[in-house]
């Protein structure tokens, strides 16, 4: 059982949920690599890597060693030398690589990846084309009444999956007792959350009819219940049995999934800007960031403003559900 050192931890527990569970893989990847090189042997994890390339650091311009540099070299060297189960894909194992680039950044300590030699990330999939009758067939092809509901939320909100599965009874509770339509969340992405980027989006008719039927099946609820209580991976993983369904002899077992929660986020994108929705309106109610003067403007902007705005768009997010 690998176990990590304090520096580690402690930047493994400022990281996002999501962010985390990503880094995670990448990092065990290092520590086997540090355990198994012979470059610089006093070095066998990731905390003993940090220090060394501290002390290097301070070290006269000459004298230094950069051995943050080899050490990213051989590592890259490493993961592409994996077999078993499978040769790691070009973009995987420069995912795992910037994990110690990250690691260090948290520290105020620059890794550069650069004379790394990785190979180059070469796009092996890309997410499916959808139109908005694809995604209704998709959807509703899901047996489980939990998943249909987080297609319908992703589609018609634009939603990451970390932030759709950390909402709370009690965004929605209001507005749905109230028979308000579409709903109007107020948000704060979790992904971001250190940098307050406030945003607003909208649930249409639909997400509200699958969301009641959700919230019926739960029973008794406080407002600070999750609505969805899965977790990212059983999401990706019943995702991918749909797509594989859904796809047949399309679906690459090698590859990512094109039909993703994240593909679906991409669709409400593709969907709104082809109907001539502003494609600002679209990145705000995304969450991206904005520049100030636009962030200002749209964070005035009443939520039944914002309600009205959405609606006039909604139909090109609706299938037959």
């Amino acid at each position: 059982m690998i176990t990590f050192g304090p520096a580690t931890t402690k930047w493994l527990n400022a990281l996002t949920e999501s962010t985390r569970s990503t880094y995670l893989p990448g990092l065990i990847k290092f520590q086997n690599y540090l355990q198994a090189q012979e470059l610089y042997p006093e070095i066998r994890d990731s905390d003993t890597f940090l220090k060394a390339v501290a002390s290097d650091r301070k070290l006269d311009l000459l004298e230094q060693h950069l051995l943050d540099r080899e050490l990213i070299k051989g590592f890259g060297a490493f993961l592409s030398a994996i077999e078993n189960p499978k040769p790691l894909t070009p973009k995987t194992i420069r995912a795992y690589a910037g994990v110690p680039q990250s690691f260090g950044k948290f520290w105020g300590l620059p890794i550069s990846a650069s004379y790394a030699e990785l190979p180059p990330s070469i796009v092996t999939n890309e997410k499916y084309p959808w139109s908005i009758e694809k995604i209704g067939e998709f959807i509703n092809s899901m047996k489980m009444p939990l998943y249909r509901c987080l297609g319908v939320c992703f589609v018609q909100s634009g939603l990451s999956n970390v932030d759709l599965l950390r909402m709370t009874y009690g965004k929605v509770r209001e507005q749905l007792e109230s028979g308000v339509e579409p709903l109007c969340l107020k948000l704060v992405r979790h992904k971001t959350r250190r940098f307050e980027v406030k945003f607003r989006t909208c649930i249409g008719s639909l997400g509200i009819k699958f969301l009641k039927e959700h919230i019926a099946s739960l029973g008794s609820l406080t407002d600070d219940r999750l609505l969805f209580q899965v977790g990212n991976n059983a999401l990706e993983g019943y995702f991918a049995r749909q797509a594989k369904k859904f796809l047949g002899d399309a679906f690459k077992e090698d590859e990512r999934n094109p039909c993703c929660p994240s593909s679906l986020r991409n669709g409400f994108r593709t969907l709104l800007v082809d109907a001539g929705c502003p494609e600002s309106f679209v990145e705000y109610w995304m969450g991206h960031n904005l520049n100030q003067d636009l962030r200002k403007t749209y964070t005035i902007k009443s939520d039944d403003s914002w309600r009205e705005t959405y609606r006039k768009h909604e139909p090109c997010l609706t299938f037959e559900g």
